[in-house]
């Protein structure tokens, strides 16, 4: 029974890590500081969020559907837009294991501050 509940226990705590703690080193920045050059943006939104507030020159492609069009997104280094803080570190950690090296991030209902 103890085996069980630490099992259970264990898991529970990678699914809230990977949900709520953030990603370390990678900054918030706000869209203005970045230079639109040499980083690719990627609007993680859902589809409705994004299309009220478009971001001119992303590339959207919303956090469910990353592992499916991941092979879309350049090489290059990226940022992520996203709308709150468990869409982002769902993403930014996806990112992170398939090669991808993301630069920072912006949270459209909050600032960063």
């Amino acid at each position: 029974m103890i085996v069980i509940l630490l099992i259970f226990v264990v898991l529970l705590s990678a699914v809230i890590y990977n949900r709520y703690v953030s990603v370390p080193c990678v900054p918030c920045m706000e869209t203005a500081e970045i230079s639109k050059a040499d980083v690719v943006i990627v609007d993680i939104r859902d589809y409705q969020d994004s299309a009220k507030d478009p971001i001119a020159g992303s590339l959207t492609i919303p956090a469910a559907y990353l592992k499916r069009y991941s092979a879309e997104i350049p090489k290059k280094a990226l940022y992520i837009v996203s709308t709150d803080s468990v869409e982002k570190n769902l993403g930014i950690r996806y990112l992170h294991k398939n090669g991808f090296k993301v630069l920072g991030y912006t949270l459209t209902d909050c600032s960063c501050s």
